[in-house]
């Protein structure tokens, strides 16, 4: 996060969130806290080079932050440059850099891909997600009674 606020010129007004120790990452720190750090925020910014489905994304966007990340497996599966938010090549901290500072120039921008962000992130509500991984179990069962 260092790297990108240097290179966008201006280190006084990013702010990081304060390092998780342990395993659970977000899932450690109080909810309050958390809470407070996403409505502090303007943009999320993850620079992570390796991810899953990552889960502070949806948290991210439930409160309607644009995002600004490397386009890696994942990562791209929540955000789409240029709607809710900006991909970014692996590694590429001036990329990254850029699109945080356009965004924070760009409050008609800011405010498009903050209201987009909120609509992607209902595709991650816990009843979507219930209806998806029901679906996929009775697709294998139907499957397998086929086989029968």
């Amino acid at each position: 996060v260092s790297d990108v606020a240097e290179a966008a010129g201006d280190p006084d007004h990013v702010q990081a969130v304060p390092e998780i120790q342990g395993a659970g990452g977000w899932d450690a720190m109080p909810a309050d806290e958390l809470v407070h750090w996403l409505d502090a925020a303007d943009v999320f910014v993850s620079p992570t080079r390796f991810e899953g489905l990552p889960l502070t994304f949806a948290e991210a966007q439930t409160v309607g932050l644009p995002i600004v990340a490397y386009d890696i497996p994942g990562c791209n599966d929540v955000v789409t440059t240029g709607k809710n938010g900006f991909l970014c090549e692996n590694r590429d901290t001036d990329a990254m850099a850029s699109s945080v500072v356009t965004l924070m120039d760009d409050s008609a921008l800011r405010k498009r891909f903050s209201e987009d962000a909120t609509l992607a992130s209902q595709r991650f509500g816990w009843d979507v997600i219930h209806e998806q991984t029901m679906q996929f179990y009775n697709e294998i069962l139907a499957e397998r009674q086929g086989d029968r």
